[in-house]
């Protein structure tokens, strides 16, 4: 059940993180915007948060849920939208943050710019939050 329900999730919403997360790996390092416009960092991470709210909400939404997760109210589908948002963003950043310990990337900036990018990603899983209409497509 699990699997039916992460397998379908996955072609069904999966290419809105992936094309998002391939959408940035572009611009940061094919193009190294980022070195041009800093500020371009900002919006990234709250589309990224869309991005993954999108996810997560098509996935409460797959009629495998269910199977998995019981039947839950819409309250509850809210909260387990933006922890499952939130969760992604502290694992982002942690990423983030090995990358950088490796030497492999610079990243991030200091703890003032990850607590922002964190507050970001979860304000753009909100917006999704806030869209969320239970039944609605």
């Amino acid at each position: 059940m699990l699997l039916r329900w992460i397998n379908s999730s996955l072609r069904q919403a999966g290419w809105v993180p992936l094309g998002f997360f391939l959408f940035h790996v572009a611009v940061s390092k094919g193009f190294g915007a980022y070195l041009i416009l800093p500020w371009l960092d900002i919006p990234m991470h709250f589309l990224g948060g869309v991005a993954i709210g999108y996810f997560f909400r098509a996935s409460l939404r797959n009629p495998a849920a269910a199977d998995v997760l019981g039947e839950l109210t819409p309250f509850a589908q809210k909260l387990l939208l933006i922890a499952a948002v939130a969760a992604t963003t502290a694992v982002w950043e942690f990423a983030e943050w090995t990358t950088d310990s490796f030497g492999l990337t610079q990243s991030q900036l200091g703890l003032e710019d990850t607590l922002l990018d964190m507050l970001l990603g979860i304000g753009g899983g909100l917006c999704i939050v806030i869209e969320f209409r239970h039944g609605s497509a």
